[in-house]
């Protein structure tokens, strides 16, 4: 699947190092075994998981 989203390098960066740290979450696990930039078709998509890895990335730094 081609993306089809371009996002600057620093924004891939950004939710890649996100995408690892909420490994640490238990109730995002099975959520994050989609590989973020390989699955991003539509931006409408890519806002949508991009809020929902924020917010979680959020809850877990505020549970430290």
């Amino acid at each position: 699947m081609k993306l089809t989203l371009k996002f600057p390098k620093y924004l891939l960066l950004i939710i890649n190092s996100i995408t690892i740290s909420t490994y640490f979450l238990p109730h995002q696990v099975s959520f994050l075994h989609i590989h973020i930039p390989k699955y991003i078709n539509s931006p409408i998509l890519a806002i949508e998981i991009l809020i929902s890895i924020l917010h979680s990335f959020a809850s877990f730094v505020a549970s430290l």
